[in-house]
């Protein structure tokens, strides 16, 4: 358990966007450190965005638009943009990944098929189009 929470199966996304606000802090992008899934819970239920069963303490899923909302209100002027892909088409999204960490550095957290993580770099050849 981590900030007192045992979120076993269900806290990845809040874990993911927990990492991209701790970078976004030592990288001078905002003075705040990653909230506590009780803070995103609670910043969450008072943009009234989530169902009623959802409040500061509940086990439940956030996704990649929760992140968004969340690192939108905590990091002001903060662009967060959402990209939908599934299967084979994944990997047609890595050079737009690519691009996006030459350009902009930040961090990527991708939500879908009941996980999350975040990516901080893509290895991706141009001449061959391969990716890791």
């Amino acid at each position: 358990a981590m900030d007192g929470e045992e979120d076993r199966g269900w806290g990845c996304a809040y874990r993911a966007m927990q990492t991209a606000c701790s970078w976004l802090n030592l990288n001078g992008y905002t003075d705040a450190g990653p909230p506590t899934i009780r803070e995103v819970q609670a910043r969450l239920t008072a943009m009234e965005v989530m169902d009623a069963d959802f409040r500061p303490g509940c086990a439940q899923w956030i996704g990649s638009q929760e992140v968004a909302w969340v690192l939108g209100a905590l990091v002001p002027g903060l662009e967060c943009r959402m990209l939908f892909a599934q299967g084979a088409a994944v990997p047609s999204l890595v050079r737009d990944l690519h691009e996006h960490f030459e350009q902009e550095g930040t961090p990527v957290v991708v939500c879908g098929a009941n996980l999350a993580l975040t990516l901080l770099g893509v290895a991706w050849d141009p001449a061959t189009g391969k990716s890791q």
